[in-house]
């Protein structure tokens, strides 16, 4: 709930913080709060925080998904990042995962 108060209210840099402090607690993250965390970071165009987290959720063992991919392509395209939003349709093709 605090994480989705934190992105609802522009707040990308409280919630990647809540995401790093549940990391240090030993509290289990979902695929669904690693997506949540990059879909937040479109609101300041953080495109770099989410590649951090999305290698963090990769890392995790939690597999992107078509919200993940949509996610990126939004925050990097708010970046002005094109070239990294095509590497996800690239990315999405190879696992068969269709953009919506």
């Amino acid at each position: 709930a605090a994480k989705n108060a934190c992105i609802g209210g522009r707040q990308w840099n409280r919630a990647l913080m809540l995401l790093a402090e549940l990391r240090s607690l030993g509290v289990p993250r979902s695929a669904v709060t690693y997506n949540a965390m990059i879909n937040g970071c479109r609101a300041g165009a953080q495109w770099v925080r989410a590649l951090c987290v999305l290698e963090e959720m990769v890392a995790s063992s939690y597999q992107p998904d078509a919200i993940t991919f949509n996610s990126l392509m939004s925050v990097y395209g708010l970046g002005h990042r094109w070239e990294l939003a095509c590497e996800v349709l690239s990315w999405m093709q190879v696992k068969r995962i269709h953009p919506n």
